[in-house]
C-alpha cells in the first residue's frame, strides 16, 4: 500500500476552524473520491499550525486515477470555505517498510 501524507499548514488561529470544515464537509466528500481513509492528526509540538492527513492507495496508479472529484460544485465550495484558514498545502507519498504495523 502507498500513503500519502497530506500536510496542511493553516493559518495561525484557524486550526479549530479548518479541522471543523474538514470534519463536518470535506472528509466525507474525500472518501468519495479518494483512497482509504487512514487518519487525520494536528500537530501540538513542533511546528504549530498544521494538519496532516493520510490517504492510503494499492499503488501510485490508483493515486493517479482520474476523478471528478476537483470538478464537483460541493468541492468548490469546500475550497473556498477552507482558503480563510488555509496557507498552503504539501503532499508526499510514503510507503512501508516491512515491519511496519502499519501496511
Amino acid at each position: 500500500m502507498i500513503n500519502e501524507e497530506r500536510d496542511n499548514h493553516i493559518g495561525p488561529g484557524k486550526v479549530g476552524e479548518f479541522v471543523a470544515c474538514y470534519r463536518y464537509d470535506g472528509v466525507g466528500l474525500q472518501k468519495n473520491h479518494l483512497g482509504t481513509f487512514v487518519c487525520y492528526f494536528t500537530k501540538e509540538i513542533g511546528e504549530l499550525n498544521h494538519v496532516v492527513a493520510i490517504w492510503g492507495y494499492d499503488s501510485l496508479v490508483d493515486r493517479a486515477a482520474p476523478s471528478d472529484h476537483a470538478r464537483s460544485p460541493r468541492t468548490a465550495g469546500l475550497l473556498l470555505t477552507r482558503r480563510r484558514s488555509h496557507r498552503e498545502a504539501g503532499p508526499r507519498t510514503l510507503t512501508p517498510t516491512v515491519f511496519s504495523p502499519l501496511q
